[in-house]
Formats: C-alpha cells, sequence, structure tokens
C-alpha cells in the first residue's frame, strides 16, 4: 500500500468522523503535510536551515568567534518552530479546503533562512555585496523584468 492511498484512506475516514476526533485529524493532517504534495517544500526548507546552519559556522569560524552550544541549540528551536507554523497552516489548509496557507508557511521561511545565508555569505565573502550594488544599478537603468516583458 502506497503513501498516497494511506492519506486518501485517512482522509475517508475524517470525512465520516465527527469533530469531537480532533488528535486524528491532527494526526492525518500532520502526516498528509510532510508526506503528501508538500514532500519536495519541506524537504527544501529544511535543506535551506542546513545551509544557514552551515553557512553560520562558517562565517563564525572567519569572525574568530567561539562556536558555542546554545547557537546549536537555537537551530533546533528554530525547526522547532518553523514546522509548528507549517503544520497549524496545513491544519488551516485542511479545515478550509484551500491549498494556499501552508505555501505562504513555506514562502516565509524559504525567504526568511535565504535572507540569512545571503548575510552570512557576505560576512563570509565580502565583495559578493558588490554584486548586490551591481544588481541596484542594473535594476535602476531599466532593465527589470517588469520593462523587459513585451
Amino acid at each position: 500500500m502506497s503513501l498516497k492511498e494511506l492519506i486518501e484512506i485517512a482522509k475517508n475516514y475524517l470525512s465520516k468522523t465527527t469533530t469531537n476526533d480532533v488528535e486524528i485529524k491532527v494526526l492525518t493532517s500532520l502526516l498528509a503535510i510532510l508526506f503528501g504534495n508538500d514532500l519536495i517544500l519541506s524537504v527544501l526548507v529544511m535543506l535551506l536551515i542546513v545551509i544557514d546552519f552551515i553557512t553560520g559556522i562558517i562565517k563564525a569560524m572567519v569572525k574568530k568567534e567561539n562556536i558555542e552550544s546554545h547557537k546549536f541549540r537555537k537551530t533546533v528551536l528554530k525547526i522547532y518552530v518553523y514546522y509548528s507554523l507549517i503544520i497549524t497552516l496545513g491544519i488551516v489548509d485542511y479545515m478550509t479546503k484551500l491549498n494556499i496557507f501552508s505555501r505562504i508557511g513555506y514562502a516565509f521561511v524559504a525567504l526568511t533562512e535565504g535572507k540569512s545565508i545571503v548575510e552570512n555569505l557576505i560576512l563570509i565573502y565580502p565583495p559578493i555585496e558588490n554584486i548586490k550594488e551591481k544588481l541596484k544599478w542594473w535594476k535602476s537603468n531599466g532593465n527589470s523584468s517588469k520593462t523587459s516583458q513585451s
């Protein structure tokens, strides 16, 4: 039996249950989020967190800062908070029969982690900031995606 079939069975069961079976609904929503259509997004978010963690360690080494265990615990806490947000939004998606709220959560986490990775990279290799300035020049000269479309 495939995972998609299990999710379909759970959805079928949920449609027949009363609202008193909250635990089952939460569990199946959690399974659907983590192993359903959003599995790729879930893995990509974890990949961004790992990249941010690695660039953070490299940044600390470049700046000759001590690598302390409480910073490692912050990463674990960050994973917990991010996935709690995504799971909660997935439950909202399930209740509203939409598939937009968890995607917004994934986008928020990806943008947050992406910004952190770029900040770490700028501190690791300062010439990267020059690229940012060149991009501003490129856009100010009418080369944005909006003006290049016909």
